[in-house]
């Protein structure tokens, strides 16, 4: 008969900051090598980025080799900075890839939702195929607007109405990543909590702040977030420092899941 026994799945959601002049000591370049040791050390199965410029991103793919970065940049070029999607190639297989805007035509780049900023804003979706025979899940990483509340609830509507669409084809284990901007308090933040197609849970609930802006906000927050319908074995934020230099101005996020495997048992 058919049975099932798990394996583990490592996810971090991890907005990188993009390379930007007036971070100084805090630019990207300064930061690349102790990111690049720690995730050597803690070794991800997929990581789920926010902020990655076509200069970060070739940076990384040169890094990284053994991590493909899926997912084009915001603009309608596909250019500027993306939420991407890394995973490790000799253990996953991505078997559907797909980027969305969030906004009114979400196959339309360049167009704003209301009260946005002027960042246009992207969901990718990729679904996997782990290689040892475990269960094929989906993940969806986003970046929402820093500044727009309603565009913030409209894009979190459009994520969930593309995980429907997505589970009406094949409904799998499914991960929702991302830098949301929004206090776990908000709309937003509990219609993903309610949203009953495809129940989640918000495994970071336990963490107090994930955003610190290199010393520059008043009061650490909590805006970067992991829903997901499978198990977690362990959720911490990556909080490795060097020489006064952290990962980010936020807190990468890891978890520890279990994912099933379906065998044959006889």
């Amino acid at each position: 008969m058919e049975g099932t026994r798990n394996t583990t799945l490592r996810v971090v959601t991890f907005n990188a900051r993009y390379m930007h002049d007036g971070d100084g000591s805090n630019n990207f370049l300064y930061r690349l090598p102790l990111i690049c040791d720690t995730i050597r050390q803690r070794d991800p199965d997929v990581i789920c980025f926010q902020e990655i410029t076509l200069e970060m991103r070739r940076i990384l793919l040169s890094e990284f080799p053994e991590w493909p970065l899926l997912g084009g940049g915001i603009w309608n070029d596909y250019t500027n900075e993306t939420p991407c999607i890394a995973y490790r190639r000799e253990r996953l297989m991505p078997t559907d890839v797909e980027s969305f805007w969030l906004c009114p035509d979400p196959a339309q780049p360049g167009v704003y939702a209301l009260d946005q900023s002027i960042c246009n804003r992207l969901c990718v979706m990729a679904t996997f195929q782990p290689l040892d025979g475990g269960s094929a899940f989906r993940v969806f990483n986003t970046h929402t607007d820093h500044e727009g509340a309603l565009s913030r609830l409209l894009a979190t509507g459009e994520i969930l109405s593309h995980v429907s669409r997505a589970d009406s084809g094949r409904r799998l284990p499914l991960i929702i990543t991302g830098d949301l901007n929004a206090l776990p308090s908000a709309p937003e933040i509990e219609l993903i909590r309610r949203y009953e197609n495809h129940p989640v849970r918000d495994i970071t609930a336990g963490i107090k702040a994930s955003f610190h802006g290199f010393g520059r906000v008043k009061r650490d927050v909590k805006i970067d977030y992991i829903f997901t319908d499978l198990e977690e074995l362990s959720v911490e934020p990556w909080t490795e420092s060097r020489d006064g230099l952290t990962l980010s101005d936020h807190y990468p996020i890891g978890a520890e899941l279990k994912l099933p495997i379906c065998e044959q048992i006889k």
